[in-house]
């Protein structure tokens, strides 16, 4: 099982772990160790750090043409190929990679933020707001299975989960919108609802 780090409640699923913790907003971007009590799991010592930097390697974190203009504002100097190589050119902070200097800066700029259409909170990182769209959609009637060659629907995210577990094992995760291929269903979920399905609709930068 899969118990969240705030409140202890346990999940059979990562995802559906991680879509409750956005319920906790003030722990979510904290990077928090989430503890893991699945025996045969490959993610075990898992933190919220790790899920940020594989949304980084998969590519959720789409900087638009418009923030990417406004984040050359500020000087980011790659100091080496080490970590923290990217420097924040008004505090200093470093990061290990130029996207994440991109959504600090963000910060400084206070610029822009992603909306949700739904229940029109705002967010400044893509990762967060990708993920809370997610508990939007946990009892949607007729989610389509986001794997290519699959027209299986289900009601909720748990149902399309477990279907992926227990018929897709051995394939390969890719899109089947876009072709793009992750290393973990979870992800590919977030991907294909955040991007192709139902909350696609949901991504709309607005100014703070």
């Amino acid at each position: 099982m899969y118990k969240c780090y705030a409140c202890e409640e346990k999940f059979t699923d990562p995802m559906l772990r991680t879509v409750h913790a956005s319920t906790h907003p003030d722990n979510l971007i904290a990077g928090v160790e989430i503890t893991n009590d699945y025996d045969n799991s490959k993610d075990r010592n898992f933190t919220l750090k790790d899920f940020e930097d594989d949304i980084n390697e998969n590519g959720y974190d789409v900087i638009s043409q418009e923030e990417d203009e406004l984040s050359r504002g500020c000087d980011q100097n790659k100091i080496g190929s080490d970590k923290g190589a990217f420097v924040c050119g008004i505090c200093n902070k470093r990061f290990g990679c130029s996207s994440s200097l991109q959504r600090h800066n963000r910060l400084h700029k206070g610029n822009l933020c992603y909306k949700c259409a739904i229940c029109e909170k705002t967010f400044t990182r893509t990762d967060t707001f990708n993920i809370h769209g997610m508990k939007h959609i946990q009892n949607f009637n007729g989610l389509e299975c986001p794997l290519s060659n699959c027209t299986v629907k289900g009601d909720g995210v748990e149902m399309i989960s477990q279907h992926i577990k227990l018929n897709h094992t051995d394939e390969v995760l890719n899109c089947k919108e876009c072709g793009k291929c992750f290393t973990r269903s979870e992800n590919l979920m977030i991907h294909y609802y955040n991007f192709h399905g139902p909350l696609k609709i949901n991504r709309t930068l607005c100014k703070v």
